[in-house]
């Protein structure tokens, strides 16, 4: 695995590689993104994103543009559109592929369209319109009910063999997670786990507020969809977060602690929650010493 990350002030962030770019693609940004009418006029294309659509891979274009839509039940879909006899004002039947899949194609496609799925004739997916490119297939993975986020102490005794101690493990689960179970994730690994969600455990009585966050940029499509896995600090935060021990400080066991996250903790996350395990779908943030070995992270791991 490697961690890839970008750097601004104290807080070094992890963040997707380039070549996301060929199988991910961007929803379009409505006025109306909960359903209602067109608003194209409205459109900035570079301002959103979305974690639960993608195209396929391949470069070669196909003689048909094809959506393919999954979620539980998915016969109880329709789908509005922009373009290409899909209509705003009117639902366009699907066809089933399984219980939890259905389609559209269209081989008269010749630029970019807007669609949502709709819920039961009448509820509109969450979040941006999805732009689809004509002559490729993409998926798309859509929720219609939650607007927030859930968080759990997923593990409240995490032990490492590598480091010789335990700690909690604190994950929050997007609002697709839990109501459109065909869906699969990025993750984000965040240190100090404690101060993210809850004020109550938080140093300081300060919280990061990283579910507040996520379920707005959900909302707004500033951001993709993604499970925050929140590993908390111990009494050996200095040491574990420093590549190299000072001489005044201490510290330098960073490799050490950068391979419990890659060696353990990661194959059990992969293991049991729905995510994306990819390098360019993992990314690590964290601020001041959490910072550095985020940084360290983004160059040796």
């Amino acid at each position: 695995m490697r961690f890839w990350m970008i750097g601004t002030g104290l807080a070094l962030v992890a963040s997707c590689s380039s070549d996301l770019a060929s199988t991910y693609v961007p929803p379009a940004v409505s006025a109306n993104d909960a359903g209602g009418t067109d608003s194209s006029a409205n459109i900035d294309s570079d301002a959103a994103v979305d974690a639960s659509s993608d195209s396929n891979g391949d470069s070669s274009p196909l003689a048909e543009t094809r959506i393919v839509i999954h979620y539980p039940n998915a016969e109880r879909l329709s789908l509005r559109g922009s373009g290409a006899g899909l209509r705003w004002e009117s639902n366009t039947a699907l066809t089933a592929i399984d219980t939890n899949t259905v389609a559209w194609k269209n081989a008269n496609v010749t630029s970019p369209i807007e669609v949502k799925p709709v819920l039961e004739a009448s509820t509109w997916s969450r979040g941006p319109n999805y732009r689809v490119a004509p002559n490729r297939e993409t998926h798309l993975y859509p929720h219609f009910v939650k607007t927030a986020g859930t968080v759990s102490t997923r593990w409240p005794t995490f032990k490492s063999t590598t480091l010789g101690n335990s700690r909690a493990v604190y994950v929050y689960f997007p609002p697709t997670y839990d109501e459109n179970t065909e869906a699969r994730f990025p993750v984000v690994y965040m240190h100090d786990g404690q101060n993210l969600f809850d004020a109550a455990l938080a140093f300081g009585g300060n919280e990061w507020k990283a579910d507040e966050a996520m379920d707005t940029a959900t909302e707004t499509g500033s951001a993709r969809e993604a499970i925050i896995v929140g590993v908390s600090n111990t009494s050996a935060r200095m040491s574990e977060y420093t590549p190299v021990s000072d001489p005044d400080n201490g510290g330098g066991n960073g490799d050490a602690y950068l391979n419990m996250l890659v060696t353990e903790l990661k194959p059990m996350v992969d293991k049991e929650l729905r995510t994306m395990p990819e390098r360019e779908n993992t990314a690590i943030i964290g601020s001041s010493l959490g910072g550095l070995i985020s940084s360290y992270a983004g160059i040796t791991k």
